[in-house]
């Protein structure tokens, strides 16, 4: 990871912007006006989108990775307990989980992960009030984006069905 960093902003440190003059004529009084314009070379930029795609991709695993450990270590009191059958089976629900979840997401129907996107953020933005103020609407939120998704199925396709 700190090897994607340490690249990262050695190519925000080379990146440097390079000018353009171009002469465009006005409108208004038909003389020429030169104008320059920095650009930056789109190379440099794609290698640097690509370090900060790895590092994302990176995180993302790390974040997996700590969360299926986690099954592993229940916690009583001050003690760390190992019930192995347990946590085996937790993280074997979440791997489950987290299988479905990609199948849904690199589905190539777009209108499927457009609806599993609207979930996400219906989650993140309820996750933020800790699920406690309003359960109903929440749920309500999530009904609705799964009946819009349902609708433009029947209208579009005419079946309700996958």
């Amino acid at each position: 990871m700190d090897k994607f960093k340490i690249q990262k902003e050695k190519l925000q440190n080379e990146i440097k912007p390079y000018e353009v003059e171009e002469t465009i004529v006005d409108p208004d009084t038909g003389k020429d006006i030169n104008i320059t314009t920095e650009h930056y070379d789109s190379s440099q930029m794609i290698g640097l989108a690509l370090t900060d795609y790895s590092i994302l991709e990176k995180e993302l695993i790390i974040k997996i990775k700590t969360s299926l450990d986690k099954s592993f270590n229940t916690n009583k009191g001050n003690y760390i307990t190992y019930e192995i059958e347990k946590d085996i089976e937790e993280a074997e629900k979440l791997i489950k989980y987290y299988s479905s979840f990609s199948d849904l997401i690199i589905n190539e129907d777009m209108l499927i992960r457009k609806v599993m996107v609207n979930i996400l953020e219906i989650m993140k933005s309820y996750q933020k009030d800790k699920f406690v103020e309003d359960n109903d609407k929440f749920a309500k939120d999530i009904i609705s984006t799964i009946k819009e998704y349902e609708e433009w199925k029947k209208e579009n396709w005419g079946t309700q069905e996958n």
